[in-house]
């Protein structure tokens, strides 16, 4: 446990959940998976029984994927929607190189056109969902909760913050996006820069 902090504080990039936080998962344990793609974070974890496990996955391609991968888990919930802080439709704009893989480049897509690598003549029409009133919604505590959003990170973080909802949740892992979203660059270093000031320990931000 040591360690994973130290190694968070040198931001040492992670791309699956370390093993003592998997050993730890029950079966009262709930996992959140934003930007689930096809299913390669969740569906390792369901070998270890958690009572439930949410994914949010706007991206239609990847989304029926997902369903073929993990849908028929009873303990397995899928979400065709991305995740905001407040409901509604909006574009989801596809990678640049969609036309030669769309699957393979589904996990990058945005609803950013301002991000570097999407094109704005490609897209889909997608549901959000009110991400903070869903946490609320949830009546246990949280084990993990992964954001992989492509650029939507920081808004839902902030507000994640202000309702305290962190309390809530054991782990969370976040990638953020300022590399591909130059936009995001000031928001992102005042987001880390907010979660150090105020002593939260339990956002990582060094997935990837």
């Amino acid at each position: 446990l040591i360690n994973f902090y130290i190694n968070n504080t040198f931001n040492l990039k992670i791309n699956r959940i370390p093993f003592f936080i998997l050993s730890n998962i029950s079966k009262d344990s709930v996992i959140i998976d934003c930007g689930a793609n096809v299913g390669q974070i969740s569906k390792p974890l369901i070998k270890y029984g958690p009572s439930l496990i949410v994914c949010f996955e706007p991206n239609p391609l990847a989304f029926k994927e997902l369903s073929k991968n993990i849908g028929h888990h009873e303990n397995v919930k899928l979400v065709e929607k991305a995740v905001g802080i407040k409901d509604g439709k909006l574009k989801l704009y596809n990678h640049v190189s969609s036309d030669r893989d769309p699957l393979k480049h589904s996990v990058s897509s945005s609803l950013f056109l301002e991000k570097s690598n999407v094109n704005s003549d490609d897209f889909y029409e997608v549901e959000v969902c009110d991400f903070i009133s869903f946490l609320k919604s949830i009546d246990r505590k949280i084990h993990i909760l992964k954001i992989d959003i492509e650029g939507a990170e920081i808004d839902l973080l902030n507000e994640l913050i202000n309702e305290r909802l962190y309390n809530n949740i054991e782990y969370i892992f976040v990638e953020t996006h300022e590399d591909t979203l130059l936009d995001l660059e000031k928001s992102t270093k005042l987001l880390k820069e907010r979660v150090r000031a105020l002593g939260i320990r339990n956002i990582y931000f060094n997935w990837v």
